[in-house]
């Protein structure tokens, strides 16, 4: 992020909303190049709309921003620290099967939505629902083609951060896989190990009996 548009959103942040003027005086550089600032953080999603402010005094009307939700993404999070320490303590405190246990309940809560294949589906049909699912929880999934099966990646890993010391959590998400596509895929690429997805092979020879 530029250091002007992180400083905008750091002041969107404390202030709820502002107006061109109050930034131009608060960052000292004109108006045009605020409006600049604001117009790229709205095409990226990250400021809303302006609203006309009502003024108590005759003149032009003036327009306040603010943040949209989106935008939450580019303030601190103690999120992963606390979840990589939650995780930490439990295993401290028991043993690896409950640990197993209590992972795969909460990939049960959190996916309890996810797609069911229908009877009358192709394999590549559920594949396709499957990763429209996984991209709307930030997976950002896509699968391809191959002579010998079809390969799902994930190209984005949720829990990066957390997942690079606790393998646990990609074992959840192996298992999560395999319960959304009613197979067992072969992983051949994990983010969490360097790779720049994590990737799952399906041999022709499962979408086949699958089919049946």
């Amino acid at each position: 992020m530029q250091i002007k548009r992180q400083k905008i959103l750091d002041i969107l942040k404390k202030q709820g909303s502002t107006t061109i003027r109050n930034l131009s005086e608060e960052l000292k550089i004109t108006g045009v190049t605020v409006r600049h600032h604001l117009d790229t953080l709205r095409k990226r999603g990250l400021v809303s709309e302006p609203q006309v402010r009502h003024r108590n005094s005759p003149g032009r009307p003036q327009f306040e921003y603010e943040l949209t939700p989106e935008a939450n993404q580019y303030f601190p999070k103690g999120f992963l620290s606390l979840s990589s320490h939650l995780l930490q303590e439990i295993k401290a405190q028991t043993d690896s099967g409950k640990v197993h246990a209590i992972l795969s309940g909460v990939a049960r809560r959190e996916f309890a939505d996810a797609p069911k294949r229908s009877a009358d589906s192709s394999f590549e049909e559920h594949v396709n629902s499957v990763v429209e699912y996984l991209t709307d929880k930030g997976y950002l999934a896509s699968w391809v083609r191959q002579p010998d099966g079809i390969i799902l990646h994930t190209n984005n890993c949720p829990y990066e951060g957390v997942a690079e010391t606790n393998p646990e959590i990609c074992q959840m998400d192996d298992d999560m896989i395999a319960s959304l596509l009613g197979v067992s895929p072969k992983n051949t690429c994990h983010i969490a190990e360097g790779g720049d997805t994590c990737s799952y092979m399906i041999s022709a020879e499962k979408i086949a009996a699958s089919n049946r």
